[in-house]
């Protein structure tokens, strides 16, 4: 299952701690986003996906099969993403 993040910060590095050293669950990280482009290039490079600082430009990538998108931002920001 390819999987996206929206939002790079402290919760989504967990999420990609477990998704990236237990392969055996199905899950890929395809690519990841956030406003701050260092934090997506890090969490990007981390997991071996590819990054943006645009979700629109995430989710209409040629690139990409995305087939689960997890929202990782603040929660008051969810509306936003």
């Amino acid at each position: 299952i390819g999987v996206a993040f929206i939002g790079c910060g402290k919760i989504a590095q967990k999420h990609a701690k477990v998704i990236v050293e237990n392969p055996q669950l199905g899950f890929k990280i395809i690519s990841v986003c956030d406003t701050k482009i260092d934090r997506a290039k890090s969490l990007g490079i981390f997991s071996n996906a590819s990054y943006f600082n645009c979700f629109n430009e995430m989710l209409t990538s040629e690139n990409t099969k995305i087939d689960l998108v997890c929202i990782l931002t603040p929660s008051g920001h969810h509306a936003n993403a």
